[in-house]
Parts: C-alpha cells; sequence; structure tokens
C-alpha cells in the first residue's frame, strides 16, 4: 500500500514526488488552522512547509513540529505539505 502523493512523468511510471529520497511526501492539508498528528517511525523528521499559487510579502503562516504533531495557523489560503525523512 503506497502513502502520500504521487506525480508522474506523462507516459512513464517515473514517480516525481518520492524520486527525492530519503523524503517523502507524509500528507497534503488545508484549512486556516489546524492540527494533526502522524503515526510514524521514531526516526522520522517532519517537516512542513506552505503552498500557495500566489506568494505575497505579507503571508507568513505560523507552523509549529512537536514531535509527530504538525499545527499551523494563518494558513489562509493554499495547502501545507508535510513531509519526512
Amino acid at each position: 500500500m503506497a502513502y502520500g502523493a504521487n506525480i508522474y512523468i506523462n507516459g512513464t511510471a517515473f514517480d516525481v514526488v518520492n524520486a527525492f529520497a530519503p523524503s517523502y511526501v507524509v500528507d497534503i492539508v488545508g484549512g486556516a488552522s489546524g492540527s494533526i498528528a502522524f503515526s510514524l517511525p521514531e526516526t522520522t523528521n517532519i517537516t512542513a512547509i506552505p503552498f500557495i499559487q500566489t506568494p505575497t510579502s505579507d503571508y507568513n503562516p505560523v507552523i509549529n513540529i512537536n514531535g509527530n504533531v504538525v499545527s499551523w495557523s494563518g494558513l489562509s489560503s493554499g495547502a501545507l505539505i508535510v513531509y519526512g525523512a
């Protein structure tokens, strides 16, 4: 069973997102604020970055990571991409 996101080069079986090992997409979440816990191996380091279509200089969402829990606020548009390594 596969987890995360997959993006393939057109006409191939090459998975672009997960080809950048050892990093892998854990989840893509949305909403202005929230929190999510992940069940991952203890050795996994989580990182989260905001993704928006049109970046602006005043767009600064707050993202906190504590163990396997990611919380965020100020994500007024777009999504939060969570990945592990």
